[in-house]
């Protein structure tokens, strides 16, 4: 019986102790939650303060800058058109050069090519090299060591006649060298 009292004793202790335990943890627990809800009520004053300055200070920034902005983009504007109506003029000369470096070839040119159909080229020349048709364009070139001859015509009419004509080296650049296109027609036995 003496045994019986002991254990019951022993579990009496160890569970005031337990309680004693959990007791201080929660007073810990809520002193901490205290203190710190004291200071995070400080510390969203400040951080308050500190927004509506900031706020101030960009209102004030973003109002000088947008009148700065606003001469700015004018001038950007300006530059960016100046860029584009340069570049379209170049552009303009680069196609002006081109046409006439097309219109001095057919003046070189012994044979004409426009008005004759691919039929009557192929007796001239030796068989194209490559046959394109890419929507409403037949194109026909020949080649040979020096030079490659571009014809064009209509693929929507069979046996559609030569409208358009270029000379152009291997490289793929318009032959303006007299010269040059002598040589050119020479390579295919044109002249």
């Amino acid at each position: 019986m003496n045994g019986d009292l002991i254990n019951v004793s022993i579990i009496k202790f160890l569970h005031y102790n337990h309680f004693t335990n959990r007791a201080m943890r929660i007073l810990l627990f809520l002193t901490i939650i205290l203190l710190s809800s004291c200071a995070s009520v400080e510390v969203a004053k400040e951080l308050t303060k500190a927004s509506k300055s900031i706020k101030t200070s960009v209102s004030n920034l973003v109002t000088t800058v947008s009148s700065n902005d606003d001469e700015g983009i004018n001038k950007n504007t300006t530059d960016d058109k100046q860029i584009i109506d340069q570049k379209l003029a170049n552009l303009e000369i680069e196609k002006k050069e081109k046409e006439k470096i097309i219109v001095q070839q057919k003046k070189e040119a012994k044979i004409n090519f426009i008005g004759k159909t691919p039929k009557e080229i192929n007796l001239l020349i030796q068989k194209p090299e490559l046959v394109r048709i890419d929507g409403n364009s037949k194109t026909i070139r020949f080649d040979n060591n020096y030079c490659r001859l571009f014809l064009f015509s209509n693929s929507n009419i069979e046996n559609s006649k030569i409208k358009y004509f270029e000379i152009r080296d291997t490289f793929g650049k318009l032959i303006i060298n007299k010269d040059k296109i002598k040589k050119c027609y020479t390579e295919f036995k044109l002249i």
